[in-house]
């Protein structure tokens, strides 16, 4: 039954992106809105659980502390939208570049 209600969905916003086609309309911008919605709400926990998987549980629980240094660096990129913090994350970006 979920199947067949998730198929509908996806004919419906695929058919509300496609009509863009003809011109710019409120369909259209619900499905966009939907699709970006959808795609950052997916990033957002398969990243979570990535951190929780691969950093996190070995760096608390195997004692690999060498795993840290990548944690540490991540939380320092994100001080980059502060500005009263942003000089932190030159670090951790001069390492990237």
């Amino acid at each position: 039954m979920s199947a067949t209600i998730g198929a509908w969905v996806a004919a419906f916003l695929t058919l509300g992106v496609f009509s863009w086609l003809f011109k710019e309309n409120p369909w259209f911008r619900v499905a966009e809105n939907v699709y970006i919605g959808a795609s950052l709400g997916y990033s957002a926990i398969t990243g979570f659980q990535n951190i929780k998987g691969i950093a996190w549980g070995p760096a608390t629980t195997q004692g690999r502390y060498i795993l840290w240094l990548p944690i540490i660096a991540g939380i320092l990129l994100l001080s980059r939208w502060f500005p009263k913090y942003s000089w932190l994350s030159r670090a951790p970006m001069g390492f990237l570049v």
